[in-house]
């Protein structure tokens, strides 16, 4: 880490990732640490390593309020644990007062992305996503639509608004990182 970077992120108020499932949070969250030298955190990752299981398990073994209990505590654990660059789960703004919290605490950045081009990124993913695994072509389509209009107006509520459309190959996750450290970072 140079000096420089260590300073940055030493003063740099959290910068927390936003979007629905295939915006990129993670891919552009990475590729954000790898540049800066910046603390970054998945937070389903933080959250897998809190409980002790997959996310997917813990959702089986104790319930969807359970986990988002669990997944506000964490929110703030590894925003108290000084962590640069944090990506949510698609549903963390959604639930909790938890954008209201990343507000307050930092910089929230919805990574917006057309419904088509999430669709493009899910379909090949889908396999790996349990809640959309066994949704033919069509009914992904619905559902993206569904949750997005279910969704926006939690992200809308991001002090920003990024276009990540553009993080298919390693060009434009470049372009897409370097655009974003100039206006964010």
């Amino acid at each position: 880490m140079t000096e420089k970077s260590s300073n940055i992120s030493q003063t740099l108020k959290p910068v927390f990732l936003i979007g629905f499932m295939g915006s990129g949070k993670t891919t552009l969250c990475n590729a954000l640490a790898a540049r800066t030298k910046l603390k970054s955190i998945d937070l389903d990752d933080y959250i897998e390593n809190v409980a002790g299981m997959s996310i997917k398990e813990y959702f089986s073994l104790y319930g969807e309020d359970s986990f988002r209990h669990l997944e506000s505590e964490s929110l703030k654990k590894a925003a108290a644990e000084g962590f640069n660059l944090i990506a949510c789960g698609g549903g963390t703004p959604c639930f909790n007062n938890n954008m209201e919290l990343m507000n307050r605490l930092g910089k929230t950045v919805y990574l917006h992305v057309p419904n088509e081009r999430l669709f493009s990124r899910l379909v090949i993913a889908r396999d790996k996503r349990p809640l959309i695994a066994k949704l033919d072509d069509d009914s992904l389509r619905r559902f993206i639509a569904d949750k997005i209009a279910e969704r926006e107006v939690f992200y809308r509520k991001a002090l920003h608004i990024f276009d990540a459309s553009q993080l298919e190959d390693e060009d434009q996750i470049e372009r897409t990182s370097a655009l974003f450290i100039e206006k964010y970072l």
